[in-house]
């Protein structure tokens, strides 16, 4: 099996890093995110991430490697007791892909791991994930519920 590629990260602008074979720099991104999903539990707000990924190049092919390095990260986030949520970007209308994608990897190498996900539609649809270790919180379905909370709040301001 092929193992992930090495990977440091960036304290200044708050990114993970990592080449490819074929040249092209990942970033894996960290945006707290407790303000806008977990504002009435300062608890869980101070550990709640947005994630995103990024490559300075389009790949031609399929680097199972890049996946097993993005999950490596994901995993060393999530042990520290941080939460994750990962919004399937759609201003490309590739979200379906990328859920999907997202999906196979959780399903792959998500042992130990909770993965909640959430739908949603704004026009098109939208795909969310709420990512964490149970067994690192007290209250993991005090977590759940208010994340839901928050989208159902979210659809209903946006249906008025």
């Amino acid at each position: 099996m092929p193992s992930p590629y090495d990977w440091s990260f960036d304290k200044i602008l708050g990114v993970f890093r990592f080449q490819g074979n074929n040249g092209a720099d990942y970033e894996v991104a960290l945006k707290e995110a407790g303000d806008v999903y977990f504002s009435n539990f300062p608890e869980i707000k101070s550990l709640s991430y947005e994630i995103a990924f990024e490559s300075s190049r389009a790949s031609s092919h399929y680097d199972e490697r890049v996946s097993l390095t993005i999950v490596e990260i994901v995993k060393a986030i999530l042990q520290k007791g941080n939460i994750i949520i990962f919004v399937c970007e759609s201003r490309d209308e590739k979200q379906n892909a990328r859920h999907k994608l997202f999906a196979n990897w959780f399903k792959k190498h998500g042992d130990g791991f909770e993965k909640y996900d959430f739908e949603f539609d704004d026009e098109r649809p939208y795909y969310l994930s709420l990512l964490l270790d149970a067994n690192k919180h007290t209250r993991p379905q005090l977590i759940i519920d208010e994340f839901e909370r928050t989208i159902d709040e979210y659809c209903g301001y946006k249906n008025t």
